[in-house]
């Protein structure tokens, strides 16, 4: 047997994110099919929009959430072309939220549209990472359901990427660390 027990002590950015990437749990959804679906270098394909909604669903899409694929190849074009931008100016987050405001009405998955469209500018944001950025940066366990594009989710873009600067690592660790760290953080208590 193997026993181990957490210690809660500060550590630096770059400790944080390789402690808690290792708690991550891909399920049955694995990183590697998210990479290739999701091209990040490329533009996204059609043939690929309803794997990744799966992996960011972490199973099969309902037949009532069907319409979202279809709406998200619909849109396809305008989605890619932000893929080819290298600067995102005001009136392209506006005119982009729209296009997913159009694919889907559900908060965390108009911004998984926003990071299919540019995954190095838009991070993937759920009640995980939103719970894990507000007890680093407040101290404090919050839970919300509902969330604000300019306050929560803005904030918590900036904060994800001091987070990657601070730990010199790559974009998806640190996501990976701040979701297993917010899924641990409302079933035990740090102090």
């Amino acid at each position: 047997m193997k026993f181990f027990k957490f210690k809660y002590e500060q550590c630096t950015a770059e400790e944080f994110v390789d402690f808690w990437k290792r708690f991550y749990d891909e399920g049955k959804y694995p990183d590697e099919e998210y990479k290739e679906h999701l091209n990040e270098n490329g533009l996204l394909e059609r043939d690929k929009i309803q794997r990744l909604w799966e992996w960011k669903n972490g199973t099969p899409l309902s037949e009532k959430k069907q319409p979202i694929i279809e709406r998200t190849i619909e849109k396809l074009p305008e989605i890619n072309r932000y893929r080819s931008l290298n600067e995102i100016t005001e009136d392209d987050i506006r005119n982009l939220r729209q296009v997913a405001e159009y694919i889907t009405n559900g908060f965390i998955w108009q911004i998984f549209v926003l990071h299919m469209a540019k995954p190095k500018y838009f991070p993937i944001f759920d009640q995980h990472v939103f719970r894990a950025f507000k007890y680093l940066t407040t101290g404090k366990l919050v839970e919300r359901r509902n969330y604000s594009f300019d306050v929560d989710y803005m904030n918590y873009r900036r904060h994800f990427f001091e987070l990657v600067e601070l730990s010199k690592k790559r974009i998806r660790e640190v996501d990976q660390a701040l979701m297993a760290f917010g899924q641990y953080l409302p079933n035990y208590s740090l102090l």
